[in-house]
């Protein structure tokens, strides 16, 4: 376990760079004896990256982080806080003002990996100050390996292009459990089979929930569920499915959508449900909608 004292540690670091590995790359913890990095209790650490990156567990298996605030992350690549291996926990860690290209994917946390999960973090103000992209977002997951498994746990993203979004789906899952959004151009982003996004809110987003932009090159070969979420004052499309993502068994059921936009009759304008076909063959695409509520 290591302990951090309180304080603003002002940093520059460049991992995975130039040969110099990440700290925790290549080691392998057990779930008897995991690796802990805290702040000390009831002080609080500010971790200031001057330039480059901010925390790294990469490569590496039953980590736990825990306490931290990390700001400014401009690495260029990856983000502010990643987690990519096995059995990795960010808990009570605030990552903000990251800000790098989003052809680089400027994002705060970057979770890839089995059993990897955000527990009570928040994320807000992670994006590249001179683009609009939706590559930037505050969460950015990975679903493509086999066995991936990430878990985003009461947990908050606010004011990035995309809350929270999976850039590559596969066979992996993700859940998004109990989280909310605020004010960020999209809420939620993703489309991934067998993974399941419950019991969040979202307001005040352009679009709230977007069934789709994970990369075409991934497509997801089954369905997820949407349940019980509430959206509140979408300012465009509130809910978006996009077919050409999601083959079989999509779930939409016990939302609560609300909207004060102006609705529309053509394609641009705002809509509560908008249904976007995205190939002309939709025959592989299922989908059970039922007992939501829109208003």
């Amino acid at each position: 376990t290591i302990l951090i004292r309180g304080g603003t540690y002002d940093v520059n670091w460049e991992w995975e760079r130039d040969g110099v590995p990440s700290p925790l790359r290549g080691a392998s913890f057990t779930a008897d004896a995991a690796a802990e990095i805290r702040a000390y209790p009831s002080e609080a650490v500010l971790i200031n990256c001057e330039s480059g990156h901010g925390i790294w567990a990469y490569s590496t298996s039953h980590v736990l982080i825990a306490g931290l605030e990390i700001r400014n992350a401009s690495s260029g690549e990856r983000g502010g806080a990643i987690a990519h291996g096995d059995h990795i926990v960010f808990q009570d860690v605030v990552v903000h003002d990251s800000n790098w290209s989003a052809s680089a994917n400027c994002t705060g946390f970057l979770l890839n990996g089995e059993e990897v999960v955000a527990h009570r973090c928040e994320a807000y103000d992670n994006y590249d100050r001179t683009s609009d992209h939706w590559n930037s977002s505050n969460y950015l997951v990975y679903t493509e390996d086999a066995g991936s498994s990430i878990f985003i746990i009461d947990s908050v993203s606010r004011g990035s292009v995309t809350g929270y979004k999976i850039k590559h789906a596969g066979p992996g899952t993700l859940l998004v459990h109990d989280c909310l959004e605020e004010g960020s151009a999209i809420g939620f982003g993703a489309a991934d089979d067998g993974s399941a996004l419950r019991y969040s809110t979202f307001v005040g987003n352009d679009t709230a929930i977007h069934l789709g932009m994970t990369d075409p090159n991934a497509w997801t070969t089954g369905g997820m569920a949407v349940e019980y979420n509430t959206v509140v004052d979408a300012r465009g499309m509130a809910l978006v499915v996009q077919g050409g993502y999601l083959v079989d068994d999509l779930l939409v059921r016990h939302n609560i959508v609300k909207t004060d936009a102006v609705l529309g009759a053509t394609e641009d304008m705002p809509h509560m449900y908008f249904l976007w076909p995205y190939e002309d063959d939709t025959s592989a695409f299922g989908m059970l909608s039922e007992l939501n509520c829109f208003f």
